[in-house]
């Protein structure tokens, strides 16, 4: 089950996204809401879910310094039995009485004018979701689908994680710690080099498990909109260009044997080129997944 955020109210929703308790509130001036019902599914976690969703919706209020007015027979019985939680009420209203009042443990709660609205935010904030891109998701995505497009990006994920490890495999055994000791250019050339490439690959990974967000309705939504489709064409440029590096018999040196910076970015580039070919059919096919999860996507 998980949390979500709306502008107006605050619910639980199984995995299929099915509300089976909320909370909703209306504001009723500048840092004052009223709660106007609490409601859930009602089978035998019923009265958990309820208890559940009071708790979130008073940790999101004290989060916001927002005061609350209960308006609403469950609210005002649930604070009657929480005093701990009176710290949220608002107690300029408590103490109007009106004919729009109701009584609480130690004072009076002002009942506010419940109002409808569809525009929500799935957020953590009611004004999260501004300057996304906005789309209209009429049919949601086939279930089936999204489960092929997480799985193809899992699928690219560990390409790039298995290009990584192949590349160290030959790296590893060509740093030289004596010729780094020695400040030899050749060997901090070598190490500086490998440092960025594994460094690219760590800030693809991470890009291509993410997903962009998206405002839907005044809803914000993450989709796989197909990112890596650049990490995987450098990777496919950069293991071409090192084949040249590495001719058939040539064994690779290591830093201590060279002289300047240059021959340690070849040393670089050698060592990509060892497994240019397996780097590039890796690559080829990361690629063509990352197209499908665009086309997925789109």
């Amino acid at each position: 089950m998980d949390y979500a955020i709306y502008q107006n109210k605050i619910v639980i929703e199984d995995e299929t996204g099915r509300e089976i308790a909320g909370v909703d509130f209306t504001p009723v001036k500048k840092n004052v809401c009223s709660i106007t019902r609490v409601y859930g599914v009602h089978d035998n976690s019923a009265d958990e879910r309820a208890e559940a969703i009071m708790r979130r919706a008073i940790r999101y209020f004290r989060s916001k310094k927002v005061k609350v007015v209960p308006s609403c027979e469950y609210a005002v019985a649930w604070f009657n039995r929480h005093p701990e939680m009176r710290d949220v009420l608002n107690e300029s209203d408590s103490n109007k009485g009106n004919k729009n009042t109701v009584k609480v443990k130690g004072g009076k709660q002002k009942k506010s004018t419940r109002t409808k609205t569809k525009t929500r935010t799935k957020t953590k904030s009611k004004d999260r979701g501004r300057g996304l891109s906005d789309v209209n998701l009429e049919k949601p995505v086939d279930a089936g689908l999204k489960l092929l497009c997480r799985v193809l990006q899992i699928a690219c994920a560990v390409a790039i994680v298995i290009i990584c490890v192949m590349f160290s495999y030959v790296a590893v055994g060509r740093v030289d710690f004596a010729a780094l000791a020695n400040k030899n250019q050749s060997a901090i050339a070598f190490v500086s080099s490998c440092g960025v490439f594994l460094l690219f690959c760590l800030i693809e990974f991470n890009w291509v498990l993410s997903r962009q967000r998206f405002a839907n309705n005044g809803r914000v939504v993450r989709l796989d909109v197909g990112r890596g489709i650049f990490a995987f064409v450098v990777m496919i440029i950069l293991a071409a260009g090192s084949s040249i590096a590495v001719t058939q018999g040539q064994q690779v040196v290591t830093p201590a044997n060279v002289a300047n910076v240059k021959d340690g970015i070849i040393l670089f580039f050698q060592c990509i080129g060892v497994n240019s070919k397996n780097i590039i059919e890796i690559s080829l096919v990361g690629l063509v997944m990352t197209i499908v999860r665009r086309m997925i996507g789109r």
